[in-house]
């Protein structure tokens, strides 16, 4: 390091980079099936359609118009606008337009008297110039049958619907007479097979049940009696067997596993035909739900017949449609004809003159004890608006703060961090980190770790180290173990093992666990988890001895983990890459906490451990290193798989961790750069791709954008970043994956680890390790460092003795940033002020002599003080 002192520098001057990009978000690439998640962390947590509809205990409401189908253009979700209060609360806001009317519903979680109630608030607005009478309807379907009594809805003696006496208009509940009717799965496609033969016009349409939700209808029948029901499908969309395949119920009872293409064909219609018997309250229910091994998590359903038993004809006659027998119920199912089974619900109308409103309470208690229920009166419906959006802001105020000149960055970040502890659940003292609320309701270490490090590093200590208690504590409750795919606990031989064989969990783990220790200098907590860090790294040592025997001397897995399965990389048990990076980092981490715990022997056989680890893994990536169309030499996802065009040795999104976080490999190492080339010319949407499936990644994206900053390509992160947060709904919310030619997404949404990589994205961003210094700006375009808004950290956590906190304000007469920082990290070596695409001046004036100024930044001690510096942008 060199001391420059500051009235010595004259003008440093310096060419300009490549303009910054533009910071433009307006979700054009949000996919077409999104929803979002309220709730009370630690209490509840209720999905919200992009239609408005809750998924609650009891059904799922829907708010409609009465006077137009549900089918209508009114009541698609594709003519409703959706917003989160105030840009960040976990609030949802739908709001639509209809004949001069104006429709709003604000849903949110609540606690009254420490019982979880959903609540809406449902707005009626005359925009016209006359008077109108405005009506809404928020419909149960499928569920038990309900009661009305008075304004209440009621489900046996449980209320389940509780309407706030309005001050003008009527909030009444209803009870509906359907017989029959879609439960869940309502997305109507019309026309969307194209048989390959006449048949019956049923099978030309489908409803579809999105990201690993189930398709279910309901049918009212003489009770106890047996019917034969019979299911049409249709396939025409894959033309290959094994990419749609879905499981048959009946009555919650599995029934059959079906392939539509591998059963008949490509647009081949066929009929699944059971025998069934009606419950008690006659109500037979019909469910159709993708395979969990399914390529396609979406599963389809064309139509149902059903007929008393002995009636039902020839099913070639049902499909060819010259079946004689009349049944007593034929569902084209998303056909006009089609329709939701709507058992209840309450009513809501107001006579409105020009320009006023009429706003409406209701209350959806979300416990079974009927006791409890009706505790849900106290307390009107804006004050408890009110004590929910009070509680949020504290609980945001409690930890960091990173405030940018981007309002939408800033709300994405708060956003994130609400739904990864919404989607956390309690049980007893342990708290359960989850990547969803439906189709990844469960615990995975791979995205359990990134969710508690966001934790870490957004400023709850308190809720990380409740978070890691499954990770260190064995063995676990049963309650707990079940939330996982596998059991949560360390195994006995020290593996974490959630999900089983996935070896990068290994390293994950312990990556989450000292990363805590390093972040809040914890060592009372670290030596009480330091048993599960020590049986963590001998596990990696023992499964490295596996694969370092003479016999694997020189082969492509010498002195790397034994096989496993690496997801989205490989279909079975491999070599995995990916597995190894993590590996190598989670042996760093564990030899870092024994030399905190003054565990010398254990640091030395640790870190011996990971010296030998990367070099056996550096020597394998060389060795099974392929070369794609280019002739350009990348890693494969698993070592001795065949490359392009064919799977699995394509797959190489867990190259990505090389960089970041594993920091394994050097950025610019040639073989590195050249894998992350090819990702970067099959990128797509500003997306990472995958090569061998037109299919895009969302959260794995996040990684990249990392990875890039640290290969030193600030303009192709951004790129990226903008991508990443345009790929977003607009309630601050992404999918797992999405298929670019439907704009349909998968998995689960809110995703978990995409919301996490949200906190660490913008953490890094502006504060962000580099060995002994702190980055300060780091990934900062230029826009927002030249902002006439200022970019605020505070009390922001470090691995490098303590927080950091400061201000960065840029002055546009004399173009000047000043950075003015109030709180340092004791053991920083220096921090690293970055201007990025700006040339450095001059500094104007500093509180201590600056260390070194290189092309794009300054650096300066690590001790509060206030520095000026002269750029041109």
């Amino acid at each position: 390091m060199r001391i420059i002192p500051v009235l010595i520098i004259c003008s440093f001057i310096i060419l300009s980079c490549e303009a910054s990009l533009s910071q433009t978000i307006d979700y054009h690439w949000h996919n077409g099936n999104a929803q979002s998640l309220i709730g009370v962390m630690n209490h509840s947590k209720t999905i919200v359609s992009m239609d408005g509809s809750l998924a609650l205990p009891h059904g799922v409401v829907h708010f409609i118009t009465p006077d137009a189908s549900e089918t209508s253009s009114s009541n698609n979700p594709s003519d409703r606008r959706q917003t989160l209060k105030n840009g960040y609360l976990p609030m949802v806001k739908t709001e639509w337009t209809q004949d001069g009317i104006a429709f709003e519903t604000l849903d949110f979680g609540a606690l009254i008297h420490d019982i979880p109630v959903d609540i809406v608030r449902v707005r009626l607005s005359n925009t016209s110039n006359s008077v109108k009478t405005a009506n809404l309807l928020a419909k149960f379907n499928g569920g038990d049958i309900l009661m009305a009594k008075g304004g209440d809805l009621y489900s046996g003696n449980l209320l389940i619907a509780h309407p706030d006496t309005p001050q003008y208009g009527v909030a009444q509940a209803f009870v509906s007479q359907q017989d029959w009717g879609n439960v869940e799965g309502w997305s109507p496609s019309p026309g969307w097979a194209h048989p390959l033969q006449t048949v019956d016009p049923s099978f030309r349409n489908i409803t579809i049940g999105f990201a690993g939700k189930p398709i279910i209808y309901a049918f009212h029948a003489k009770p106890n009696t047996e019917y034969t029901i019979d299911l049409g499908f249709c396939e025409g969309y894959w033309s290959d067997a094994g990419k749609r395949i879905m499981d048959i119920s009946m009555d919650g009872k599995y029934e059959k596993t079906i392939d539509p293409v591998q059963d008949a064909g490509f647009n081949i219609p066929m009929i699944e035909s059971f025998t069934v018997k009606s419950p008690s309250d006659g109500w037979i229910r019909v469910q159709v739900q993708a395979n969990p091994k399914a390529q396609d998590q979406n599963c389809i359903l064309n139509a149902i017949w059903i007929y008393s038993q002995g009636d039902a004809p020839n099913t070639n006659a049902i499909i060819n449609g010259t079946a004689n027998a009349t049944p007593l119920f034929h569902v084209s199912c998303g056909s006009q004809t089609d329709q939701r089974l709507s058992l209840g619900g309450v009513k809501f109308q107001a006579d409105l003159q020009p320009g006023k409103t009429s706003e409406f309470w209701i209350r959806f208690p979300l416990t079974d004890s009927v006791k409890d229920a009706k505790k849900v009166f106290d307390g009107a419906g804006s004050s408890l608006l009110d004590a929910a959006k009070k509680r949020w802001n504290a609980f945001f105020a409690k930890g960091a703060q990173f405030q940018t000149p981007s309002v939408d960055v800033n709300d994405f970040y708060k956003a994130s961090l609400a739904y990864t502890f919404l989607m956390r659940d309690k049980v007893g003292r342990y708290y359960v980190v989850k990547p969803g609320a439906t189709v990844y309701n469960a615990f995975w270490y791979r995205d359990g770790s990134y969710i508690t490090h966001a934790h870490d590093i957004a400023g709850y200590p308190e809720e990380a180290e409740r978070d890691l208690r499954v990770f260190i504590h064995s063995p676990l409750p049963a309650a707990v173990n079940a939330m996982g795919t596998a059991p949560i606990q360390q195994q006995s031989d020290g593996a974490w093992n959630a999900p089983a064989t996935e070896w990068d969990g290994q390293g994950q783990a312990l990556w989450a666990i000292v990363s805590h220790y390093e972040l809040t200098g914890d060592t009372v907590w670290l030596q009480t988890a330091y048993p599960a860090i020590f049986r963590g790294a001998e596990w990696i040592r023992k499964a490295r001895q596996s694969t370092s025997g003479f016999s694997d001397v020189d082969t492509d897995h010498y002195g790397i983990f034994p096989v496993g399965f690496g997801e989205a990389i490989t279909d079975g048990q491999v070599y995995c890459y990916y597995h190894d990076f993590w590996g190598v980092l989670g042996i760093r981490e564990a030899a870092l906490a024994a030399e905190a715990m003054h565990r010398s022997g254990d640091a030395a056989w640790m870190s011996a451990q990971e010296k030998s680890f990367t070099r056996c893994l550096l020597d394998d990536v060389r060795l099974a290193a392929l070369k794609d169309n280019h002739g350009r030499e990348y890693i494969p996802g698993a070592p001795g798989e065949p490359g392009e065009p064919n799977e699995p040795g394509a797959n190489i999104w867990g190259d990505i961790a090389a960089i970041y976080p594993c920091e394994v490999m050097n950025p610019q190492d040639p073989l590195i750069v050249s894998t992350m080339d090819r990702m970067w010319d099959r990128k797509l949407q500003d997306e990472y791709q995958f090569i061998t499936h037109y299919k895009i990644w969302t959260y794995i994206t996040a990684d990249w954008i990392q990875a890039l900053w640290l290969q030193g390509h600030p303009h192709k992160a951004w790129e990226l970043f903008v991508g990443y947060l345009n790929h977003a709904y607009p309630t601050k919310s992404w999918c797992e994956e999405m298929f670019p030619d439907t704009m349909i997404g998968t998995g689960d949404q809110p995703h978990g680890w995409a919301a996490a990589n949200m906190v660490l994205l913008l953490r890094n961003m502006l504060v962000r390790e580099d060995g002994g210094y702190l980055d300060l700006l780091y990934g900062a375009p230029k826009e927002w460092v030249t902002s006439d808004h200022s970019i605020l950290v505070d009390r922001a956590p470090t691995t490098l003795g303590g927080p950091i906190s400061f201000t960065s304000s840029y002055d546009a007469k004399d173009s000047a940033v000043t950075i003015n920082i109030s709180q340092a990290p004791q053991n920083a070596e220096y921090l690293r002020l970055w201007f990025r695409d700006c040339a450095i001046d001059k500094i104007v004036s500093s509180s201590h002599p600056v260390v070194n100024i290189g092309k794009e930044y300054v650096d300066v001690p690590s001790a509060p003080g206030s520095y000026k510096i002269q750029v041109t942008p």
